[in-house]
């Protein structure tokens, strides 16, 4: 294979390789992963709006994320907003620091989980 910048220089590739080349995605994108830090996580929903509205982030882009992080990543699959997921969160907050969070949390995020599914 000849390499188009210089074109002295030859790459030997075997041929499953190069057809493998030709049947990747064309369409590629690096992927994000967000962390599991609770506290980090208004930081990440604006880190994501950023990297949404730059384009960074597409359908196809691969997402990983971990406890507060894997919310911003359903977040964003749902298509919501990064500012409703926000204005949602405190007052899921608000509700749990009121009327605690003892016997009641999973149907507090169950919830919150329905909202964007």
């Amino acid at each position: 294979m000849v390499d188009e910048i210089e074109p002295e220089v030859i790459w030997e590739q075997r041929v499953k390789d190069v057809e493998a080349e030709k049947e990747r995605r064309i369409d590629t994108s690096p992927g994000f992963s967000f962390s599991a830090a609770g506290l980090l996580y208004p930081y990440h929903l604006g880190v994501a709006q950023f990297l949404i509205e730059k384009g960074y982030i597409k359908e196809t882009t691969p997402l990983a994320g971990s406890l507060a992080g894997a919310i911003v990543c359903a977040v964003i699959a749902s298509g919501a907003s990064m500012q409703d997921a926000l204005n949602d969160t405190k007052i899921l907050a608000e509700d749990c620091r009121a009327r605690g969070t003892a016997f009641r949390l999973g149907v507090c995020l169950k919830y919150f989980v329905v909202i964007y599914f």
